[in-house]
């Protein structure tokens, strides 16, 4: 829905069909650019586009070798807004904004009970059954290279993308796109 001015929240509610956006929410992963899946599709020139993601996950990793101890036990708030410019009608330029908050979490009891119904206990949760925030630490040969508190707020790694229509979809033939993407250490996530 567009007012005259060419602004649109949202150009459908449901457009059908898919990819479905999916995002690995590892804080490993995160630390790289992963982009969602998403159509091939560009937004008309002039217009904007505007979406906020919303995840709240958890994490338990509990790993020694003999140069490196890694452990992490906490949940992760992020939201993200992104927003998207139809530059012309094939070129979309985007920016996305992501914010954190890295605590104790609540999710520990459900997925406790999740494991408990289908038997599948976590050992490495199982010494965190209290739902504490056992922090992170990542230590190679003895030294802290990576650490950090509860209750952590920021900003994370602002991430610029664009993305061009180098084949428009027709009668029997699917759109096709580049996109690329820039994520620049903007955070302290």
């Amino acid at each position: 829905m567009m007012d005259p001015a060419g602004f649109s929240l949202a150009e459908q509610l449901w457009e059908g069909g898919g990819p479905f956006p999916n995002r690995n929410y590892n804080p490993v992963q995160l630390l790289f650019l992963s982009l969602p899946a998403e159509k091939a599709t560009t937004l008309s020139r002039g217009s904007y586009g505007f979406s906020l993601e919303v995840a709240e996950s958890n994490t338990i990793l509990i790993e020694s070798t003999s140069r490196v101890d890694a452990l992490l036990k906490f949940e992760t708030f992020r939201a993200a807004l992104h927003v998207k410019y139809g530059f012309t009608d094939r070129l979309e330029i985007g920016l996305e904004i992501p914010y954190y908050h890295r605590n104790e979490g609540l999710l520990d009891p459900f997925i406790m009970s999740m494991e408990g119904a289908f038997r599948s206990r976590s050992l490495d949760r199982i010494r965190f059954t209290d739902g504490s925030f056992g922090g992170y630490t990542i230590r190679r040969d003895g030294e802290i290279i990576l650490s950090g508190e509860d209750h952590q707020f920021g900003l994370g790694d602002l991430v610029f993308s664009g993305k061009y229509i180098v084949l428009a979809e027709g009668s029997g033939q699917p759109a096709v796109a580049l996109r690329g993407a820039i994520k620049l250490p903007t955070g302290g996530f």
